[in-house]
């Protein structure tokens, strides 16, 4: 992935050469392959280039335009560009060589100005500088997949794909870092991302995905551009030409994602996600006799009880055997979640807790040579399980066809699920109030619903300043027990939580010359699922139904039919028993500034418990929380 960043003085003192410099400099591991400025009086304007796409090998940025007197920025890729050449009207080739992406964004800007964001459809950062207009204009894609920061303080601007980018240049301006955000420390802490604008630092923010920025003298204005449409519905006449639709759409996004002169690779756990993914790309990739590459984390070391669990080596071997593929295997019960978190610091805490595979991955890629990297993250949030079918056949009475869907629904999940459970957890107790359950779980003796586990670790002034309920009220999509099951599926697509996943995948990703892409969140396959009827996810007792219809005959039809998924937990629980009890003492003892937000004691009196078999992966994503947090804090004292 490429990075770019930028500088505009509102007291019109000019820009210098070194202060851009610094700036691409912090951010040079994105782009390997080529840097460069671009300044005018005061606005400056910085990119470092990672080459993935065949039209980016002869790409020059920051591109500029002396006729329109327009200067771009660019980090990304666009997916509809047939489309948006022929709405432009604009040459398809340049000196024999296919148009770069980057001149398509500032064409696009050039006809339809501030409007030009929600054409384009794909991964991407960008900012314009148009001279004639004195206006900064900037977007970020549908899904936040490309990460975009930025200081205002009223007089100085700086923008940034990574904060390190913006600290080059305070750190020159003003001898610091910015002052820490402790509200967003809290939020970390009960485990809220609502906020998609705030950072840990208080004047940097970032720019929410499907949202676009203007700069002008008279400041800074933020808007969204785009957003799912709940109200949408696509309705066929028959489930062949609901699979037909689906399997045309999925392609699509696949296949848009292997535009690349480098070679490609896939994540491949064995999955219907990742299954899908590759197999699809290797069809497509055999065409030209390219062999795809395929990345599988494995777990040989792990105890039988444990390897049960999260062994898929069987569903992997299903797909190899096609051909086509070069395998390549990542002893991941050989790396230790708290390593990574301990080795690779970043500008801001790092939570995320199977993104030490993930490196682990993505590392093995780089050392074959890959730069493109196909990822099935989150498939099943855009192509949905679909029981909420069953709360809303409840809903409407629609009792014979609820019974027979609910039977079928605990057949196909195995011999421990009973139509009576399945009843109970997706029909009642989402009708219940919350009063109620808990009511009900209070005179069972358990956690209350909507208390966090970690609030009694917090000290007591800063647990009631948090207001978390109220917060968490004021950000995202909230459902009542009212909502149908597909205004649950848009909520889910709209959560904060998404945006923050991609930011913190690119954490990991950016450190690397490698461009990971998603098909899964390609946006007009996401705008597809959404609008599809209810019947269409699940159907006889089959969850994502028209996933499974139109990947027949693609994939291997035991993963077609494989209702459940790999648990990751049994190898982060096992070094975080290992490992957390000792490192959260230190670090609560050392003076890393976690103290001051928790109540030391009580923690490691918890943690002290933390090797018992009766711990799950509940407690072990509080501890590692924990200690992100005091990493990042120790850091920030040095």
């Amino acid at each position: 992935m490429s990075g770019l960043c930028g500088v505009f003085h509102g007291d019109d003192r000019p820009v210098e050469a070194s202060e851009l410099e610094g700036m691409v400099s912090a951010i040079g591991h994105r782009g390997p392959d080529g840097r460069g400025i671009w300044q005018k009086d005061n606005v400056g304007l910085g990119n470092v280039v990672l080459h993935t796409t065949p039209e980016s090998l002869h790409e020059k940025l920051p591109l500029h335009d002396p006729e329109s007197e327009l200067t771009l920025v660019f980090d990304g890729r666009i997916d509809n560009r047939e489309e948006l050449i022929a709405a432009l009207g604009i040459e398809c080739s340049q000196g024999g060589v296919g148009i770069a992406d980057s001149a398509i964004i500032l064409a696009g800007y050039q006809k339809w100005r501030e409007g030009c964001a929600e054409k384009f459809i794909g991964d991407f950062a960008f900012a314009v500088w148009d001279e004639k207009r004195r206006s900064l204009f900037c977007g970020r894609d549908h899904m936040g997949i490309k990460p975009f920061y930025y200081y205002w303080d009223g007089r100085l601007f700086v923008f940034a794909s990574e904060l390190k980018g913006i600290f080059a240049l305070l750190d020159k301006k003003l001898g610091k870092k910015p002052e820490v955000n402790q509200e967003r420390i809290l939020d970390l802490l009960v485990f809220f991302h609502g906020d998609v604008e705030a950072t840990f630092y208080k004047n940097i923010y970032r720019l929410p995905r499907a949202s676009s920025l203007v700069l002008m003298a008279d400041g800074v204005k933020v808007s969204s551009y785009w957003s799912f449409n709940p109200e949408k519905r696509i309705k066929f006449s028959s489930d062949q030409e609901y699979g037909e639709a689906f399997r045309e759409i999925f392609m699509e996004a696949v296949r848009c994602r292997l535009r690349t002169s480098f070679p490609i690779g896939s994540t491949l756990s064995g999955g219907l996600d990742s299954s899908s993914i590759t197999c699809v790309a290797r069809d497509i990739l055999q065409k030209s006799g390219t062999e795809l590459h395929t990345f599988s984390a494995i777990f040989p070391g792990l105890r039988p009880d444990e390897l049960k669990m999260v062994d898929e080596r069987r569903y992997m071997d299903l797909v190899i055997e096609g051909g086509g593929i070069q395998p390549h295997f990542i002893h991941a019960d050989k790396l230790s979640p708290l390593d990574f978190l301990y080795k690779n610091r970043h500008e801001e805490p790092m939570p995320a807790f199977n993104s030490y595979i993930h490196h682990g991955m993505y590392t093995k890629a780089c050392d074959v040579g890959v730069r493109v990297f196909l990822d099935g993250l989150d498939g099943d949030t855009t192509v949905a399980y679909g029981a909420d079918r069953l709360y809303d056949l409840g809903r409407y009475l629609r009792l014979p066809s609820l019974f027979r869907e609910a039977e079928a629904y605990a057949e196909n999940l195995g011999l421990r699920t009973s139509k009576k459970s399945v009843l109970k957890k997706y029909v009642l107790k989402p009708f219940c109030p919350d009063s109620l359950l808990k009511w009900y779980r209070i005179c069972r003796g358990r956690r209350v619903v909507g208390e966090l586990p970690n609030l009694q670790f917090l000290h007591d002034g800063i647990a009631a300043s948090c207001n978390w309920q109220q917060r968490k009220g004021n950000f995202g999509v909230e459902t009542t027990p009212l909502s149908s099951g597909r205004y649950k599926h848009y909520a889910s697509l709209q959560t904060p939580l998404l945006q923050y996943v991609m930011e913190l995948v690119d954490t990991v990703a950016g450190k690397l010359p490698m461009e990971c892409r998603y098909p899964f969140w390609d946006r007009r396959l996401m705008e597809f699922c959404l609008a599809l009827p209810m019947e269409q996810r699940l159907k006889n007792g089959v969850s994502r139904a028209i996933f499974r219809r139109a990947m027949h005959g693609i994939i291997p039809l035991e993963i077609e039919r494989r209702m459940g998924k790999a648990n990751l937990g049994p190898n982060f629980i096992r070094y975080m028993k290992k490992d957390a009890p000792v490192l959260l003492k230190k670090q609560l003892k050392s003076g890393s500034g976690l103290e001051d937000f928790v109540k030391a004691e009580k923690v490691i009196a918890e943690v002290g418990h933390f090797s018992s078999e009766k711990q799950t992966d509940n407690e072990g994503t509080l501890f590692y929380v924990l200690l992100a947090l005091g990493v990042w804090l120790g850091a920030e004292e040095e």
